[in-house]
């Protein structure tokens, strides 16, 4: 009959190979849960750009064309023209919504982090939910005695914990002096599609684009396109993102002036940081006008202005989801 004293023991080399083994197996397994934690990540992020598109092409399919990015105040001014075509207050619009103070926030310096929380949810609700328009044809913002307080549907539905409230920076055109301005835009909501992972989506609306390098022309009347989210102090939904730009998918150089084409050029850009929160490893202080262009990969050339923060952005124009997918193979 066997005892416990007859049975033989692990020796020092056998526990030390099993401990290991299980070191190793353990490493493995935290490894795959990183990775499918990151891909999970990543999948709802592209379905949420994915259903983002389809609400921004049905606003196109009811207004007549896409919402501005409020890069270019003209622009947003002639887009309320065309939506409310009969609304009383069409050229004061934004005005009219500061000094009522509709939205809860200056909407004057809206920029593209908000605009899309700003025409596709339309002013908050009593809990502060993007509640839509009103339905009035001549006061949209329901800011005349005797307007109907009856609301259309968001156009867009924000789940809740996905908007937030930060601070940044980016540069506005100015068609009359043909010149850039840079504005604050403080306390302006974003769309976060992982609630609270602080990582906002961008819209920038292509409908006309700055084709040619900033300098002078038509390219600096179309906007700068150029967002940097900078602020730190006060909120963390958008702290120290780096520059967002808009992504070429060619750039062609004639005669020392650089021609970019944007991809999706009929349409817009959806860009959210990815999984690291940055848009790109820029100098948030330095200017970020050449477009990062996808056809020459990251290379030595500076003429592509692509890092390695931008590898792992999740944009609505590639189907593999992440901006690198669109890179040539070297």
């Amino acid at each position: 009959m066997n005892t416990a004293k007859n049975r033989p023991a692990f020796t020092l080399v056998e526990l030390m190979i099993v401990i290991v083994i299980i070191a190793i197996l353990a490493g493995l397994t935290t490894v795959g849960t990183r990775i499918a934690i990151r891909k999970s990540k990543e999948a709802t992020v592209t379905l949420a750009l994915e259903q983002l598109s389809m609400a921004i092409e049905k606003y196109k399919n009811d207004v007549g064309e896409y919402p501005p990015d409020f890069t270019d105040l003209n622009a947003v001014t002639r887009h309320v023209r065309k939506r409310w075509p009969r609304c009383d207050y069409a050229d004061d619009f934004v005005l009219r919504a500061v000094e009522k103070n509709v939205f809860g926030w200056d909407v004057s310096t809206c920029g593209p982090a908000s605009a899309l929380v700003f025409w596709l949810g339309g002013i908050p609700d009593a809990n502060g939910k993007p509640g839509g328009f009103f339905l009035s044809p001549t006061d949209p913002l329901c800011i005349n005695p005797g307007t109907s307080t009856q609301r259309e549907e968001p156009r867009y539905n924000f789940p809740d914990g996905t908007i937030a409230y930060g601070s940044y920076s980016f540069d506005r055109a100015l068609k009359l002096d043909a010149e850039i301005e840079t504005v604050l835009c403080d306390n302006g909501p974003a769309f976060q599609p992982g609630k609270d992972d602080a990582k906002p989506v961008v819209y920038f609306c292509a409908s006309a684009p700055a084709e040619n390098d900033l300098g002078s022309g038509d390219e600096v009347e179309n906007g700068a396109y150029q967002m940097i989210v900078s602020e730190r102090e006060k909120y963390c939904a958008f702290q120290r993102l780096g520059c967002a730009v808009p992504y070429a998918k060619n750039m062609e150089r004639v005669e020392n002036v650089d021609y970019w084409t944007w991809h999706e050029p009929d349409r817009f850009q959806l860009i959210h940081p990815g999984q690291d929160g940055l848009f790109s490893d820029n100098d948030t202080g330095a200017p970020a006008y050449l477009y990062p262009c996808t056809a020459l990969g990251k290379t030595e050339s500076a003429d592509n202005n692509l890092t390695s923060a931008d590898d792992d952005n999740i944009v609505s124009f590639a189907e593999g989801g992440t901006l690198e997918s669109l890179y040539p193979e070297k």
